[in-house]
């Protein structure tokens, strides 16, 4: 695909923090050499937020990124990929989210402490969490990651937002698995029909 150069539609920060939330939880970045890559990874049961993710790089770079359906491929998870290849995008989300040495599922995070982001910024952040690792059921609604900090981030940003949650630390006995975390949101009604997460 032609390289496409963006145009940036910054005005919604709800949409910039949701993308970024999309982005900490089933995004990807790479570089080699002079490209950069920016991937979103997104399950098969996920049809509308898929729809979404797309909507996403139109609406606020007016860019189109490409779409991989890997369902027929041999992994154990079927997924679908949101792809494209953009240094100025990629430049973009650098500015909002970091990585630590290690593994980047365990150590990424926003680049600031979340006090210093926008209430709607904020709001969209943890929207796009929920959607992207997080859970909605019929008594709870919550987020799960590897990576403490983002926990952390996740956990403050409810907070400057008026809601209670609570955390529960799970440790995998396998080897070299890191421990899981668990952000239960209360109260699920007012959470959910504040942010509307897309699942």
């Amino acid at each position: 695909m032609k390289y496409q150069k963006p145009t940036f539609y910054l005005e919604d920060e709800a949409k910039i923090g949701e993308f970024i939330g999309l982005m900490a939880g089933d995004g990807g970045i790479s570089f080699y050499r002079k490209k950069r890559n920016i991937r979103l990874y997104l399950g098969t049961l996920q049809p509308r937020l898929l729809i979404r993710a797309v909507s996403f790089f139109s609406e606020l770079f007016d860019v189109y990124p490409r779409v991989y359906d890997h369902r027929k491929r041999k992994y154990s998870y079927k997924f679908y990929s949101v792809e494209i290849e953009n240094k100025h995008i990629f430049k973009f989300i650098q500015k909002f989210l970091r990585w630590g040495a290690g593994r980047r599922c365990r150590t990424i995070s926003l680049k600031h402490r979340p006090e210093w982001y926008s209430r709607d910024f904020l709001s969209g952040f943890v929207r796009g969490l929920v959607e992207s690792d997080g859970w909605i059921s019929r008594t709870q609604v919550g987020f799960t990651s590897v990576s403490r900090a983002l926990v952390s981030n996740f956990c403050q940003a409810l907070k400057l937002l008026g809601y209670k949650f609570s955390v529960r630390r799970n440790q995998d006995k396998r080897k070299n698995r890191a421990p899981l975390y668990h952000v239960s949101i209360y109260p699920r009604q007012e959470f959910l029909e504040r942010t509307q997460p897309v699942k």
